[in-house]
């Protein structure tokens, strides 16, 4: 199988040529925070702030240099120097979001790693063409270092070349869904290294009816700007991007914040230009049909190619179907206690809008008790952090030296 190398040189490779060329006796790993990483991710994010598109400009602004050293003090910092770099990280990243990559490899070059990532053959054109302009740009003596130590790579579905990659690893990442994560671990990793997966996940939306019926309308419009961001970005795909949408309070100022919200929802829309394929919205209207005929949803109601709204009871009889593009379950419930109902502990992320701060600390303790990894508000949905999925990316890619000075007194071994 023919394996194709994007960085730091786009050519051909045999798995022999790849092997040869991964960093050998970890040689090229640094301190986490070298000079020459933080540069090179400032010289990343002037590339990508070149690129058209929020999900391109939202990774822009998480590695510019401003960051990276507020990142550097708060989380190297504590720790004293007392972690390094763990070596050479596997990254195996999604074709469905599209700057994934960019986030699980920057960060272990900020821990001194060497690394090789696998990205999907389906990305965008836009992302193999910043690959080819910080090939160009990593040809300066400074970045030597990472130019010998880092490459990106894409292949088929070959156990071969997974496997011998796995066995040469000390980190193994992997981002995507339940089957290739399974796929991909029957290639077993080298004694002493270890792996962090991402697998499937489900996120939701809740919206406090009567607090929003009460917002300004321009409040009421950033809260349908901010949900559009959140579902549209990446085509609602993201593991983070919500698929049900949850209205709390009664049934009738549910009903009114709904029709209110989606009016509004359909104006960003507009505003924005936002087009779904026709296959997309063709199949998004034959899930709710579908979800209708089988009694699993109550009504199915097509607002435009771009929004298929689906009225349910219950989320569990829709968790094994798999729905984007625009589709929203929607769901009433009367309290707080009939949120916690609808979550599971393999959902990811709960975002919220319109709830005062009583009620939100009680829909933090839902989701806490409810074993949820992140809660945070309408529009930041895909914000992406080194802590993501309840796990610190940083630490997962370093290593602790525990020093001791001076020998314990009275006779401790």
């Amino acid at each position: 199988m023919t394996i194709e190398a994007h960085f730091p040189v786009a050519e051909p490779l045999t798995l022999d040529q790849l092997l040869e060329r991964l960093p050998r006796d970890l040689q090229h790993c640094a301190e986490p925070f070298e000079d020459d990483s933080v540069a090179f991710c400032e010289t990343v994010s002037r590339e990508l702030s070149r690129v058209v598109g929020p999900a391109w400009a939202a990774a822009a602004f998480f590695f510019r240099r401003a960051a990276i050293e507020q990142l550097r003090r708060d989380w190297y910092g504590p720790r004293g120097g007392s972690c390094s770099a763990r070596g050479l990280v596997f990254h195996v990243t999604p074709g469905n979001v599209e700057t994934q990559f960019l986030y699980s490899w920057l960060l272990s070059v900020l821990a001194g790693n060497a690394n090789i990532v696998r990205i999907s053959s389906k990305l965008e054109p836009a992302a193999l063409e910043v690959l080819h302009r910080l090939g160009e740009r990593i040809q300066v003596s400074a970045f030597a270092r990472i130019r010998a130590s880092n490459r990106i790579v894409s292949y088929g579905h070959d156990d071969l070349v997974t496997g011998a990659l796995s066995t040469r690893c000390d980190v193994r990442i992997l981002w995507g869904g339940d089957q290739a994560i399974s796929q991909i671990r029957a290639s077993p990793l080298r004694p002493g290294a270890t792996e962090v997966a991402f697998p499937d996940r489900f996120s939701l939306a809740v919206i406090d009816s009567a607090g929003f019926l009460a917002l300004p309308e321009t409040e009421q419009a950033g809260i349908a700007r901010n949900l559009v961001n959140d579902v549209w970005t990446f085509d609602q795909m993201a593991c983070s991007s919500p698929k049900a949408l949850v209205w709390k309070e009664t049934a009738r100022e549910a009903d009114q914040a709904a029709r209110r919200l989606t009016d509004l929802v359909v104006l960003e829309l507009e505003h924005r230009q936002v087009r779904v394929a026709l296959v997309t919205a063709m199949e998004k209207l034959r899930f709710g049909l579908g979800l209708l005929a089988d009694g699993r949803a109550r009504r199915a109601r097509r607002v435009s190619n771009e929004l298929v709204l689906i009225e349910a009871d219950a989320l569990d009889p829709l968790r094994d179907a798999s729905w984007g593009g625009g589709a929203l379950v929607e769901i009433r419930v009367g309290d707080m206690a009939g949120v916690e109902r609808l979550l599971r502990p393999e959902d990811q992320t709960l975002t919220y809008a319109a709830f005062g701060e009583p009620d939100l600390e009680r829909l933090v303790s839902v989701a806490k008790r409810a074993g949820l990894r992140r809660v945070v508000p309408f529009g930041r949905a895909l914000a992406f952090s080194h802590v993501w999925d309840g796990i610190d990316l940083l630490a997962a890619m370093t290593k602790v030296l525990v020093v001791e000075r001076r020998a314990r007194s009275g006779g401790d071994a």
